[in-house]
């Protein structure tokens, strides 16, 4: 028995050095016989089972090869980071007011040239938007870019933080514009005390089962589409003037560069946004500017330090899109490693609804466009949501130290 099992070793070691025959070919990483019917003797199998070995060595190789591209072997307690865009990365507030008024003009023109007749007071602005400067209320410096007063632009911009998604910025502007109408012709009927919703009582009842928002969307657009290809096409038509409005969190950029360049997280940064493709790829593409001091700034898909950079999951239109993005995102399971940091409280809260994400770290970002009064509503049913209140907080989320 010793003899025979000597023999047979022989034997797979011949086979190796063999060189390779029509009788085998390699198909999607997988060895698979091309003749079935022939005979199976010992040294064929022996020739089967080498070469097989053969290919999953080389498949692991070629993984650990993309892997270690910077030179620095893989990481693997790095952390998978998904990031919103707007809110986390992106300040832009007053470019996304800009771009929903120049749509609702589009979609319903004649509700909307009544916004220049109305006076401040009946339109309900507050002076605290401006830091009680008045005379900013009558010139906005981005009026040249949209054909809405000023005093619409800045009341849309106060109401970012109620909304999930950046198409309902051009609900909210025709809403604002009916709501001064209905207060004008309430006063003239004599009903003094007459006035619009205030920004905080629109951000209360927006979201809510059967609230503002479900309730205008069936009146005015049914489709959420058509929405979100309204505020696509407003910001294509002036996509360079938008840009120049557009503005960023330099210190957080910086930190997640630094980060990636250190091997603390994934090579792959994971954006989650709203926005059309276009506009979201122009805004990653212009974030670079913004880091000083960087000898290789991140780009779009692009060469990030050695690394993939940007991962963009653009046009998730409903928080539904983004948590089922989210899953798409290829991980070594969803523990402790994986990392999300979004300013809407709607998002994390359905995040930490999901089974799969049991053991993520989810965080606010509450240098965004958070909504604090869902944020105090919610707060005690999400212990396990993190308020960051800076890029030093998101660094020891990460568990990383930049050296300067």
């Amino acid at each position: 028995a010793c003899g025979t099992s000597m023999k047979r070793t022989h034997e797979l070691r011949a086979c190796a050095t063999l060189p390779s025959t029509p009788s085998t070919h390699v198909r999607d990483q997988r060895v698979v016989p091309v003749d079935w019917k022939q005979e199976q003797s010992p040294r064929c199998f022996g020739r089967w089972q080498v070469t097989s070995l053969i290919a999953i060595c080389c498949q692991r190789w070629t993984v650990r090869r993309v892997h270690c591209r910077s030179g620095r072997p893989a990481n693997p307690d790095s952390q998978c980071l998904v990031l919103g865009l707007d809110g986390v990365l992106c300040a832009s507030a007053e470019e996304a007011s800009i771009a929903a008024c120049r749509a609702a003009y589009v979609l319903w023109p004649q509700v909307m040239k009544n916004a220049q007749e109305m006076t401040l007071n009946e339109a309900g602005v507050r002076q605290s938007w401006v830091d009680y400067d008045w005379e900013q209320l009558l010139e906005h410096r981005s009026s040249k870019l949209s054909p809405a007063p000023p005093w619409l632009l800045y009341k849309v911009q106060q109401l970012r933080p109620a909304c999930r998604a950046e198409w309902e910025l051009i609900v909210f502007a025709r809403l604002c514009v009916e709501e001064a109408i209905a207060c004008r012709a309430n006063r003239a009927k004599g009903r003094a005390g007459a006035r619009p919703l205030t920004v905080g009582e629109i951000e209360s009842n927006w979201s809510e089962s059967c609230g503002l928002r479900d309730l205008l969307l069936a009146r005015w657009v049914p489709n959420i589409k058509d929405l979100q290809e309204a505020m696509a096409d407003s910001r294509r038509q002036s996509s360079c003037s938008l840009l120049e409005e557009t503005k960023f969190f330099g210190e957080v950029l910086e930190l997640v560069h630094l980060a990636v360049a250190s091997g603390a997280v994934e090579e792959s940064v994971h954006c989650i946004t709203s926005r059309d493709q276009l506009s979201a790829v122009q805004s990653l593409q212009m974030s670079g500017e913004c880091i000083e001091d960087l000898s290789s700034p991140p780009d779009h898909q692009g060469s990030w330090a050695g690394k993939d950079g940007w991962k963009l999951h653009s046009n998730l239109g409903t928080v539904e899109e983004k948590v089922a993005a989210v899953h798409s995102i290829p991980s070594r399971g969803y523990g402790e490693n994986l990392v999300i940091v979004d300013d809407s409280v709607a998002f994390l809260q359905a995040c930490a609804a999901e089974l799969n994400f049991g053991g993520a770290q989810l965080c606010l970002a509450t240098w965004g466009y958070v909504s604090h009064g869902h944020w105090a509503d919610g707060r005690s049913r999400l212990p396990r949501v993190k308020e960051l209140q800076t890029a030093a907080d998101l660094a020891a989320i990460i568990d990383f130290t930049p050296d300067h």
